[in-house]
């Protein structure tokens, strides 16, 4: 699922409506079998220009029942590339990303994430990235290894030039009850603002970076 509202030019203009995955039931019973796996939403809203914009409403994986016997709960990887490539007056704009009120019980991990990142990567003249919050909250998850794997979580705002604008929400994890087994409840890894990945790094001109 990748390249969705790109290569966008003059005065086009594309809407995406939301991404819900709620209320289920799932039990995935199979040798390593993810009870929900999202994969490769990646180059998302990118190579825009002109006035060209694109409009995403929320993804959510909310109020799930997931068990499973050896895969990871919930499997949201190799997410990235989103809004990335702006240039002229183009606009990018995303909802919400939440992951939110499920209940998990698994013999691997609860949430597995990684890289959820570059997000507004390499902006130019007016073009706008904006987007609203990212949320793990209200989970219950029991789980053999990390409850929340949340790695490389970087680049957002990443090489901005001339008067490009990030905007975005909150990063939020809260109100948790988890339990590992073997490891770390949760365990963010690279969520970096270094100097080679982090948040709001290389901006020049009048860029302006905001977050929260």
């Amino acid at each position: 699922m990748s390249h969705i509202g790109c290569e966008l030019f003059n005065s086009s203009q594309f809407t995406f409506g939301g991404l819900y995955i709620c209320d289920n039931i799932v039990t995935a019973s199979s040798t390593s079998g993810r009870g929900i796996r999202l994969r490769y939403i990646k180059w998302v809203g990118c190579n825009i220009s002109g006035d060209a914009s694109a409009t995403f409403g929320d993804i959510q994986v909310c109020r799930n029942d997931i068990g499973t016997n050896t895969g990871d709960g919930i499997s949201f990887r190799f997410n990235s590339a989103w809004g990335m490539n702006l240039s002229d007056n183009a606009s990018a704009t995303f909802g919400d990303l939440v992951f939110d009120d499920n209940t998990i019980t698994s013999g691997s991990g609860g949430v597995y994430t990684d890289n959820i990142r570059e997000f507004g990567y390499n902006m130019s003249g007016a073009s706008a990235f904006a987007m609203g919050n990212v949320t793990f909250n209200n989970n219950h998850i029991e789980s053999e290894s990390e409850s929340m794997y949340l790695p490389f979580l970087n680049k957002f705002g990443y090489d901005m030039y001339n008067d490009s604008s990030f905007t975005m929400g909150d990063f939020m994890i809260y109100s948790n009850a988890l339990t590992s087994n073997t490891s770390e409840g949760i365990y963010l890894y690279e969520a970096s603002t270094s100097d080679d990945d982090g948040f709001g790094h290389n901006m020049n001109g009048n860029a302006t970076f905001t977050m929260g």
